[in-house]
């Protein structure tokens, strides 16, 4: 069963200028990688989430110190990294446009080439009783963008009940 020991929050983390970088498995993979890396050294405890192609929608919370906020601050430095890192280095018909994109938007940021996220997180705290609702609504998303028919055939999801070595939500 997942713990609620701290506040349960639904969040949306976008990348800039809404770029499709996670068309591209590879990225996603990293994401995912850097998700379960929060998990087991961070505290962050994940209940559902889903990979879109501009951005990652998850409902979790934490098992105590860091925050919510602090968990994600130091996912997206790492990630940001890590993207770049991987387009570079890639043969991505789109790099050269990607990192466009990303070095455009960090003009006017402080000591940075590259910036990959959005400022900030939609983050709205969510009460038990909505839990399963919410958790429902995550996993219809790629549904609602008719990207599959069924919820549990989307691969980047929670939801997906395929042999997967994807990230797992906390049922303890």
């Amino acid at each position: 069963m997942f713990q609620y020991n701290q506040p349960i929050y639904r969040l949306t983390i976008k990348l800039v200028d809404d770029v499709d970088l996670f068309t591209n498995s590879i990225y996603q993979e990293a994401l995912l990688n850097a998700l379960v890396y929060c998990q087991n050294h961070k505290g962050l405890k994940v209940c559902a989430w889903v990979i879109l192609s501009n951005r990652i929608e998850l409902i979790a919370t934490t098992s105590d110190k860091p925050t919510i906020s602090d968990i994600l601050r130091d996912l997206k430095k790492f990630t940001s990294k890590q993207f770049v890192n991987l387009l570079i280095n890639s043969n991505d018909p789109r790099k050269d446009w990607l990192l466009y994109r990303f070095k455009f938007n960090a003009v006017y940021t402080k000591n940075k080439d590259f910036k990959v996220w959005t400022n900030g997180n939609s983050k709205r705290q969510i009460e038990v009783s909505e839990l399963a609702f919410q958790k429902n609504e995550v996993h219809l998303l790629p549904v609602k963008k008719s990207i599959v028919v069924k919820a549990y055939h989307y691969i980047f999801s929670s939801a997906f009940t395929g042999n997967s070595k994807l990230i797992r939500p906390d049922t303890t």
